[in-house]
């Protein structure tokens, strides 16, 4: 089996034997409470099947993920520069899948594949240089073959110092409607607000610590005079001419902001972004 392995920087997309000629890295500085990743791109001429096994002192401290292939079928109307990986529609290395999740396997079949490795250093991580050693191998898998073993290794250096605290307010808008539509869940079910949960638990693991609030709903990110599925978290009741506020799903919204970091608020906004044609669908019942 002829297996070839390289470590390299987590800019790379790696999509074929040739996208493998990329500058190796292996050692990295970080402090305390900061995050990186980097990934280990495979190549094997032959389809095969891999075990994934992780050796480091950081435990806890360090995830491994397939790096799978997402479709791109539009990559933009033109090219702005030379910079484009490619204008053609086709796949793209661009979902991330617990390796938990492919039972500590990777599949080979006759192209690329890349395991992506995130390092996290907690608070109370002394400092000192931690090995992490990623190994990749047949054995056990086949009764016969040829027995296949390849492992490379970083060098987290930690420093003694540890990030500060976030203080640049970061928002990137979080539409729960479409959290509800890809798992099939009826808005605002218990099955919706326990997957809003975790998509918020990451969101704040990646950097944002402002989220979009739908206390209407917000008219963005949809074409002009289309409007979204109801996410509305104020309840409004009208009898005659008396209005009812209910505050109720708004607490909740704000309690699990709350539970998972979240320190700033971006209100729904009232028209669309498109030049403000479209004003909010505000329900009332």
């Amino acid at each position: 089996m002829n297996l070839k392995i390289v470590q390299i920087s987590n800019a790379e997309k790696i999509r074929s034997l040739a996208d493998m000629d990329k500058r190796r890295v292996y050692r990295q500085e970080l402090l305390l409470k900061e995050q990186f990743a980097y990934q280990l791109a495979l190549y094997c001429e032959n389809a095969c099947t891999l075990k994934v096994s992780l050796d480091t002192p950081l435990k806890g401290q360090v995830k491994l993920y397939v790096h799978k292939n997402a479709i791109m079928d539009y990559p933009g109307k033109v090219a702005w520069d030379d910079d484009y990986i490619t204008n053609e529609p086709g796949l793209m290395p661009d979902l991330l899948v617990p390796l938990e999740d492919q039972n500590g396997m990777v599949e080979m079949n006759g192209t690329a594949a890349t395991v992506w490795v995130e390092v996290m250093l907690s608070e109370d991580c002394a400092p000192g240089t931690y090995p992490i050693t990623v190994t990749f191998s047949n054995e056990g898998l086949f009764e016969n073959g040829e027995r296949c073993v390849v492992s490379e290794t970083m060098q987290i250096a930690a420093l003694p110092v540890a990030l500060k605290e976030q203080e640049t307010i970061f928002t990137q808008w979080f539409h729960v409607d479409c959290i509800a539509r890809v798992h099939n869940v009826p808005i605002y079910s218990e099955e919706h607000w326990s997957l809003i949960d975790r998509y918020m638990k990451l969101a704040v693991e990646l950097g944002i610590n402002m989220i979009l609030t739908p206390i209407i709903t917000p008219p963005l990110d949809v074409n002009p005079g289309v409007c979204r599925p109801c996410t509305q978290l104020i309840q409004i009741t009208k009898e005659g001419s008396q209005y009812s506020f209910n505050f109720d799903l708004l607490k909740r919204w704000i309690d699990l902001c709350k539970k998972n970091g979240v320190k700033y608020y971006e209100m729904a906004h009232l028209f669309s972004q498109w030049g403000l044609f479209y004003s909010s669908n505000i329900k009332v019942t």
